[in-house]
């Protein structure tokens, strides 16, 4: 719709990675001229690790655009392979012809063969593996393997792997470590800078075909980063909205007033979204009741047919209303699931997901009430006192500013400030040292909720933050933690405190 008011001869947000819209700074440039270099001085195994949607994929296909005519490539977009379908895979990919019947032994013998083949011809064979964080154990292992075939001097099969940080956690794993000592270049991807977003954001309109001023302001850039972390993905998304959103206002330039509006935009969609699914769940709940009354309780579809009455009944109802519970990861108390109308929507996000955390927003009223189920099943109510946001500010900005220079912390987990209690007492009882757990003060925007981000020790090396991260308790696996550097963590402060400045977020999770 806002191709022809902004003279745009394509759409320049797609999700999908277009070589032509290739944005060659933000440290994108240098990590595929390195990537180039390494496969072409013919090292054995590379890694490529970057966060979802931060454009792996995009590197991935112009490498193997730019790399010489002597280069075959092979593809592998579906790496949750078994070992052997790994075999066969690239066997067919060079032509060999072979079943699922082949011993595997066969296949390595057909393959080192061929691989020579190709190699007295002056061709090099690179397997690029994308979303190489999927394998599974065996599979890393046959990637293990296939690195030895080999002449006297130089690799046969060259193998990138590209996946999320997951696959460093996967290669951490002590039964493939032989894989991981074999890994002769690591890159890491980042996120864009500020600069960078607001720089990406209007190239990629002038690449699509605007010719105006630039649509995208520093502020916006700014807001554009708080929202995405400064990944493609994410930008790309948010940058197409607020394009529709600029064009139904008739203005020429995006402001951050236009965020109000795409706030009211995507609420209108989600609750579009809502009603559909409403829909769906009445008329599926009817034709299960119709399948119950006409099947369970054995009466006739049409009252004409001659039907046998059955001598038992099918059904036999339970007259006790049971409660259903919910319980959660650091909250010592069960918290009985009551719908009471439809103004308690449950809300939940990919990030929530992942940490088998669901948020469940009720009204806010000045003492909101909960409903606590004791061991004894007798109901108690209890009243929130109100949260003390700037108590928690200063701790957090005390911790924070005396994060100096460039370095890495452990992100244990992000909870909601009700589960502090239980989640300091695990503190205690894993033997991880009280001094060394930091709780810093956040903001969900998504949500408009405030909660609490916990970090691990401080450290200036991501080597040293590895060897943190695998002596962690497992209890504590279970939250997914990870590895993040200071600036990410200033960041996170930041729009925290710039929302609890401004008013906003009286949610609590």
């Amino acid at each position: 719709m806002y191709r022809p008011y902004f003279g745009l001869s394509q759409l320049p947000f797609k999700t999908t990675p277009e070589l032509e819209m290739f944005y060659n700074e933000g440290s994108r440039e240098e990590i595929l001229q390195a990537l180039k270099y390494t496969v072409e001085r013919g090292d054995g195994i590379l890694k490529v690790v970057g966060e979802v949607g931060c454009g792996k994929t995009m590197i991935l296909r112009l490498l193997a655009n730019t790399l010489a005519d002597n280069f075959k490539l092979i593809y592998v977009n579906s790496p949750n392979l078994s070992s052997k379908d790994i075999l066969l895979f690239i066997c067919t990919e060079l032509g060999l012809e072979v079943t699922e019947s082949s011993q595997k032994f066969t296949l390595i013998n057909r393959l080192q063969n061929r691989l020579l083949e190709l190699y007295a011809q002056g061709s090099r064979v690179v397997m690029l593996i994308d979303e190489a964080q999927a394998m599974t154990l065996d599979g890393l292992e046959e990637i293990r393997l296939l690195s030895n075939l080999e002449t006297d001097s130089d690799k046969l099969l060259q193998i990138v792997l590209f996946g999320q940080p997951e696959l460093d956690r996967a290669l951490d794993n002590p039964n493939i470590r032989q894989l991981k000592s074999r890994i002769t270049y690591s890159i890491y991807i980042p996120p864009f800078s500020v600069d960078d977003v607001l720089s990406y954001l209007n190239f990629r309109m002038r690449r699509s075909g605007y010719s105006g001023i630039d649509v995208f302001t520093k502020p916006v850039a700014k807001r554009i980063f708080d929202m995405t972390n400064g990944y493609p993905r994410g930008i790309n998304v948010l940058a197409d909205k607020l394009l529709m959103v600029v064009y139904s206002q008739q203005d020429r330039v995006a402001k951050t007033k236009h965020f109000k509006s795409l706030d009211s935009y995507e609420n209108a969609q989600s609750s579009s979204f809502k009603m559909l699914y409403l829909s769906s769940a009445i008329f599926i709940v009817a034709a299960l009741s119709v399948v119950y009354f006409f099947i369970y309780d054995n009466k006739p579809l049409f009252p004409g047919e001659n039907v046998a009455a059955s001598t038992e009944k099918s059904v036999i109802k339970d007259d006790i209303d049971k409660v259903e519970e919910v319980q959660n990861d650091y909250t010592g108390t069960q918290i009985a699931a009551k719908v009471e109308s439809f103004e308690q929507p449950v809300k939940a996000d990919e990030a929530s997901l992942n940490n088998n955390e669901i948020q469940v927003q009720p009204k806010i009223s000045e003492k909101p009430e909960i409903q606590l189920v004791s061991e004894n099943n007798a109901i108690e109510k209890e009243f929130v006192t109100p949260i003390d946001f700037d108590s928690y500010y200063e701790a957090s900005k005390l911790w924070v500013d005396s994060l100096e220079g460039k370095g890495y912390t452990i992100q244990l987990a992000t909870i909601a400030f009700s589960s502090l209690p239980k989640f300091k007492s695990d503190i205690q009882r894993s033997g991880l040292s009280p001094d060394s757990v930091n709780y810093v003060l956040d903001y969900k925007v998504e949500d408009s909720v405030f909660r609490i981000k916990v970090y691990y020790s401080e450290v200036v090396s991501y080597d040293e933050a590895k060897r943190k991260y695998q002596a962690l308790p497992k209890r504590f696996l279970s939250s997914k933690p990870f590895i993040t550097s200071f600036s990410v963590v200033r960041k996170s402060l930041d729009q925290a405190v710039k929302y609890l400045n401004n008013g906003g977020g009286s949610d609590v999770s």
